[in-house]
């Protein structure tokens, strides 16, 4: 069983697809996703596998989920897939990706926001890339001013661009059009509609990923081989480790990260130039290899 007691939609995200990925294999996982039942939900988790029981806390007890994590960091370093399946007794567990359930309420509004995205009727067609600038911890959000750039340079080559966020104060300095103060549902009816997501190490990356959208996570301190190994819709954009050698640390501080990270921001995050990122979405949006 998993509760997830104090974690985050992208925890949520991963627990789903371990519940999937042990039914493949005839096991049963039982999920306690606490406030997020909704994530679980759009992703397929059906209600047999949904409980309000409670266990040991996933993020806080030795031995389960992120404990066991990050004591392997600087030990022998896993994904996150396969350490929580490790800690559940579920060792080799094969990914299989959550089904997505969405409600035709959710498909309408999606529609029709992005329709309004296309400035003229000739943008129809046009790529689009929907981007989140907010993340739930401020050491792993890529700074304000790049997204701005991000978002001009993308339009400016003939994107249809759109961003989103839980609150109003986190997009409204965006250059294109932005919503906030939605729900989860038609957050990811808007990301299973877009040709390429770009977010922070964050809930949104994981949900978008999850349903089937190819995905650019801007990771500074989180290593993307341990958090999105098992998705391959995911490409983990990261400054040069040749450059800096204490990127990606997972706040490992044998791996350099300084308790300073906390208040001056991720160095790593700050180098990481817009323009790489859009020649990143470029060749997500022609379907290259990432």
């Amino acid at each position: 069983m998993i509760d997830v007691r104090q974690n985050g939609i992208g925890d949520i995200v991963v627990a789903c697809w371990i519940v999937h990925s042990a039914a493949a294999i005839g096991e049963r996982v039982r999920l306690n996703p606490r406030n997020h039942r909704t994530v679980a939900t759009v992703l397929g988790v059906s209600d047999d596998c949904l409980t309000r029981d409670e266990a040991a806390d996933w993020s806080q007890t030795l031995g389960i989920g992120h404990q066991f994590e990050y004591r392997q960091v600087d030990i022998a370093p896993m994904s996150r897939f396969d350490a929580w399946s490790y800690s559940l007794g579920l060792p080799g567990l094969r990914p299989v990706r959550p089904p997505y359930r969405e409600t035709p309420e959710d498909a309408a509004w999606a529609e029709e926001q992005w329709h309004k995205v296309a400035r003229v009727e000739s943008d129809a067609d046009a790529p689009r890339v929907l981007l989140f600038p907010d993340a739930a911890y401020s050491l792993r959000v890529w700074p304000r001013a790049y997204f701005i750039d991000l978002a001009s340079q993308l339009e400016a080559r003939g994107f249809a661009v759109a961003a989103m966020a839980a609150t109003q104060a986190a997009v409204d300095f965006m250059p294109c059009r932005w919503w906030s103060g939605f729900t989860l549902g038609q957050t990811a009816a808007m990301a299973a509609r877009a040709t390429v997501v770009v977010a922070n190490d964050s809930g949104p990356s994981h949900l978008a990923s999850a349903v089937g959208t190819r995905t650019v996570a801007i990771c500074g301190p989180t290593d993307p081989a341990i958090v999105f190994a098992h998705e391959p819709n995911v490409y983990g954009a990261t400054f040069g480790r040749a450059a800096l050698p204490c990127v990606p640390c997972h706040f490992s501080g044998a791996r350099g990260y300084r308790h300073a990270c906390e208040s001056g921001g991720c160095q790593g995050l700050m180098r990481l130039d817009p323009s790489e990122i859009g020649r990143v979405v470029e060749r997500a949006a022609c379907g290259f290899r990432l």
